[in-house]
């Protein structure tokens, strides 16, 4: 059967919500529309990530920070590569299928954790224990007894674990751990180095095993061309009841800095080895309220994704989607459109241009332009394009889709009633409003309500504004007065503002306002 362009909008690829998954379906049904319509995001050097010279990527939420780092994956050509998914609630179904694909760790016991210990140490010797996983004894050039012994003491033999801690109790990562190795099985001085600081017992400090491993690092020599990568993907805070998300502020900050030291560590040995991971926005400025020294580091060797472009007809994040409907129409019937935009897109929605309105939409970023476009690609199954009223008629689905990421924006900071409490002073309000009409509500709903008393106690009414405005969930909207004729300004975060106008008219952004509105 022949087909022709255009093809049936329910085979344009335009993506899924997470890219990790989105990898994965493609990969399952031999397609690679998702990696090669990749766009670097602007001000981003690839070869400073490819080198290890920069190893966090930072950004909001959907601004591409997973598909950065798969992408980094499949093309840095590291001899060998890991992924661990740093999230805890994953359905069994999704568990058990990740289990089954190789080189990825699910941690999944972040609550086990005690919130007054330093977990830096863990981390290290969890970053070790993966490193070493990936490592076969074939790649070693010299040093292979050390390797060996290092391999003995990590049990890198033991292959499936889904924990942070393995065997180890937690609450001993600051003290002693039992060491249950076969010492006539160590070959290298590390046997005597080991042996030297157990106890009767065969307990020793987790400290002193990890500082020993890490000196032998340097005994250690691997191949031309064996380079190792392991990646730390959704790094997130998992609020307790009463808003306290100190423990988990403390488990990301520890392993940041985990990471950056290993990276240290594996250079000064001279091994290729770098671990990478990728860190919401929101949940940064969380930690670094705790720390200066993380920011510092990061500012060093981290990059953040900002896609915002005054280039409306030449956008990076619109070229993505031009580019994944080109390769859809390939892998669909061979042959690609001259301008894939025009041919299925309609070119304005209400009063703006189709490219506008999509970035707007959008926030200006991956992630809103895919729900954006989805959600109207729904109700034109069946047909050869998307028309406006499609855009149009599918506003509540996709301000549902919006508000879900701002919401979990929003729980960075706080939990479930305080987040609740936040959305509850939009509710069947009026879309614009001042500082002032928003610090009334909250404080008319303080008065039956517990957690709009702790938000204005604890944060107050402007600190609320901001972070909101941060997560591109308000804007500044109001008019000014230019050559003796008005005209609007709008001030948002996607826009390139990093400040909301305080004594301004705010505005809810465009996508949740029947979402909040109409509830």
């Amino acid at each position: 059967m022949n087909h022709h362009i255009p093809i049936p909008i329910e085979e344009l690829q335009f993506g899924e919500r997470d890219a990790f998954h989105e990898f994965i379906k493609q990969d399952k049904q031999g397609s690679s529309i998702l990696d090669n319509a990749f766009v670097v995001p602007p001000r981003i050097k690839l070869n400073e990530l490819n080198s290890g010279a920069r190893t966090f990527i930072v950004g909001p939420k959907g601004s591409g920070k997973t598909t950065l780092m798969l992408h980094l994956r499949r093309h840095q050509n590291p001899a060998y590569s890991g992924l661990v998914l740093f999230k805890s609630h994953i359905r069994k179904e999704d568990r058990d299928a990740l289990d089954k694909m190789t080189n990825i760790i699910v941690v999944e016991d972040q609550h086990s954790v005690r919130p007054d210990a330093d977990y830096k140490t863990v981390w290290e010797w969890y970053i070790l224990k993966n490193v070493f996983r990936l490592i076969p004894s074939d790649a070693v050039l010299s040093g292979l007894d050390v390797y060996r012994d290092i391999s003995v003491l990590l049990e890198v033999d033991n292959h499936k674990f889904n924990t942070i801690y393995d065997k180890m109790y937690v609450e001993r990562a600051k003290g002693s751990i039992k060491v249950s190795v076969d010492f006539g099985a160590l070959k290298s001085e590390l046997g005597a180095e080991v042996e030297a600081r157990r106890t009767a017992e065969g307990r020793m400090q987790l400290l002193d095993l990890v500082r020993i491993i890490i000196h032998s690092l340097r005994m250690i020599k691997l191949k031309h061309d064996r380079s190792v990568r392991l990646y730390f993907d959704e790094l997130e805070f998992f609020m307790s009841d009463d808003g306290d998300g100190n423990r988990d502020r403390r488990l990301v900050r520890d392993l940041l800095f985990a990471a950056y030291n290993m990276n240290n560590h594996f250079s000064e040995a001279g091994l290729d080895v770098n671990v990478y991971a990728t860190l919401r926005s929101e949940i940064l400025g969380s930690i670094k309220l705790t720390t200066q020294e993380l920011g510092k580091i990061i500012d060093a060797f981290g990059v953040n994704l900002n896609w915002y472009n005054d280039n409306i007809d030449n956008h990076p994040v619109v070229n993505i989607f031009e580019n994944k409907i080109r390769l859809s129409e390939i892998e669909y019937c061979g042959s690609q459109s001259g301008d894939p935009l025009s041919v299925y897109l309609p070119d304005f929605v209400g009063q703006k241009d189709i490219r506008r309105y999509l970035l707007d939409a959008g926030l200006h970023r991956p992630r809103g332009v895919l729900l954006r476009l989805k959600a109207a690609a729904e109700l034109a199954f069946g047909k050869s394009s998307i028309s406006s009223a499609d855009f149009l008629s599918s506003e509540n689905s996709f301000g549902e889709a919006m508000l879900e990421e701002f919401t979990e924006e929003i729980s960075a900071s706080f939990d479930e009633s305080s987040k609740a409490a936040i959305l509850g002073m939009f509710r069947g309000k009026h879309f614009a409003f001042t500082v002032n009409d928003l610090e009334i509500r909250l404080r008319d709903a303080a008065v039956k309500d517990k957690s709009a008393r702790n938000l204005l106690r604890d944060y107050g009414i402007n600190e609320i504004v901001r972070l909101l405005f941060r997560v591109g969930m308000i804007g500044n909207q109001f008019e000014i007065k230019e050559h003796g004729y008005s005209k609007v300004r709008d001030v948002w975060s996607f826009r390139g503002a990093a400040d909301p106008i305080m004594d301004q008219r705010f505005v809810l952004h465009l996508s949740v306002r029947k979402a909040l509105i109409s509830s």
